[in-house]
């Protein structure tokens, strides 16, 4: 099974280096790494012997000739010349594209909700012991937060990352499309040249089965300009099939949208804290042990994929029941005196609205007395682009809390902040307060506030979570 080649994996402390690096040491391969920045993700992997340089320079002296450098967008191709080696170069992409190829690949996309599907149907192959290889994008329980597994059986089931275009490189037999939302345009520059990488994704191929959730805005965008109709399975609700029969005008044939052309259509119901997912005049009742309609559609688009897989549904129900979650995804931190304090990755206005939407129904249903959110804006760019869209998120919440914006890596830029999200919200009528971004003085601050039986949450892709750890070693 190894390819007897030697990679080294630049940035591997990162989350989707680290999950390649576990699957090629899971793989037998020779592999070395390197980051500068140290990490939980960098430990884990010196535990299981791999050698981690801190300089590239160090790095590239000490690799062997003809070694394969995998890099990600992060990196400069520029900056991997060696004076006296030669050395061939491999996008991230296409090295999971090499190992996946082996086996019958199950592929997740979307702008949300791809780590949590992906972690739902590996779950699921695993607990029908198929023993599949799996990559994904987060810390998941079912991998001792590993990242990434070489399975010995036939499947393999990753999280397909559409923030550069390099999706297009995965050739799936399984797709997944949870959603479509406006992000990553500082790559795609226009929302119809996201939508466009989308469609390709969807029907690259005659020979794969592609799975879209019907509920979703820029899905139904993209359907009518769809070639492989015959492979694509609808998920959703009523309502959903309804509109989209009634108002959608199929652009190929100039007729009235036709549902019976598709592969399979599965219609789903979503209840506060369960789904319904038929088949045929059958329904089958599905529950996730996590807050938020989200979870749910998510889980009935890992059902239909394992149906299609042959799959037994209600086992695959029983499985989903048992689901532990994602790192980072509505996670509960503790309890400072009556306070309950979650954590979230949530860094686009609709997972914001998503994860205070299921926030305000726990507050409601378990007699809460507000919702706190703590918001750490992600990148200059997201921020400029969507403050509007922030605030009328974040504006769903009781009270509101700011950080500074967490950069990414991004340069700086004049008159992008945090205060432009609170300037949104000042229209809105609502009041906010900028924290000074200092973890102790900011949590002494904010276990001051914490008097009743409230709701905080930590939100944001950056290190956010660190205010909420912070807030709790008083305990």
């Amino acid at each position: 099974m190894a390819m007897n080649e030697t990679y080294v994996l630049l940035g591997v402390g990162g989350s989707g280096m680290s999950s390649l690096a576990h699957i090629l040491l899971d793989r037998g391969e020779n592999v070395f790494g390197y980051d500068k920045k140290d990490s939980k993700q960098k430990d884990a992997l010196k535990a299981r012997g791999l050698e981690i340089f801190t300089t590239l320079s160090d790095c590239l002296d000490n690799i062997p000739s003809n070694s394969t450098l995998v890099y990600s967008t992060a990196i400069s191709i520029d900056s991997l010349n060696h004076p006296s080696k030669e050395f061939q170069i491999m996008h991230r992409s296409a090295l999971l594209h090499k190992l996946f190829s082996e086996k019958k690949a199950i592929s997740i996309a979307g702008s949300h909700g791809k780590t949590t599907t992906t972690a739902m149907v590996a779950g699921v192959l695993m607990d029908h012991n198929l023993s599949p290889s799996i990559m994904v994008g987060g810390d998941v329980p079912l991998l001792d937060y590993k990242g990434g597994l070489w399975g010995k059986g036939n499947y393999a089931v990753y999280e397909s990352d559409e923030s550069d275009g390099t999706f297009l490189n995965h050739s799936a037999d399984y797709r997944i499309i949870t959603n479509i939302d406006d992000d990553h345009l500082d790559h795609y520059k226009e929302k119809k040249y996201l939508l466009h990488a989308f469609e390709e994704y969807a029907s690259q191929s005659d020979f794969y089965k592609t799975i879209l959730y019907l509920g979703d805005k820029g899905i139904r965008e993209i359907i009518p300009n769809l070639n492989n109709d015959e492979n694509i399975i609808l998920v959703g609700q009523k309502s959903d099939f309804e509109s989209i029969a009634q108002n959608l005008i199929n652009q190929k044939e100039n007729s009235k949208f036709n549902l019976d052309k598709f592969y399979k259509i599965y219609q789903i119901e979503i209840n506060d804290s369960s789904g319904i997912f038929y088949i045929g005049n059958k329904s089958y009742e599905y529950r996730i042990p996590f807050l938020g309609e989200h979870y749910l559609i998510n889980a009935s688009l890992a059902i239909a994929l394992c149906v299609e897989l042959g799959l037994d549904i209600e086992s695959i129900i029983h499985s989903l029941a048992n689901y532990k979650g994602v790192k980072r995804r509505l996670e509960i931190l503790g309890n400072y005196q009556q306070t309950k304090i979650l954590d979230d990755y949530g860094h686009h206005p609709t997972e914001v609205k998503a994860v205070i939407s299921s926030l305000q129904k726990e507050k409601t249903k378990n007699n809460f007395v507000k919702t706190i959110v703590l918001f750490q804006p992600h990148r200059f760019t997201r921020t400029e682009l969507f403050c509007k869209e922030f605030a009328e998120a974040l504006s769903l919440s009781d009270e509101i809390y700011l950080l500074p914006i967490y950069s990414a890596g991004e340069i700086a830029k004049d008159g992008i902040s945090s205060e432009l999200i609170q300037a949104e919200l000042s229209k809105l009528g609502r009041n906010s307060r900028i924290l000074n971004g200092g973890i102790e003085e900011d949590a002494k601050f904010l276990r001051s506030i914490l008097k009743n039986k409230n709701i905080l949450v930590t939100l944001g892709a950056g290190d956010v979570w660190k205010w909420g750890i912070e807030i709790l070693k008083s305990n």
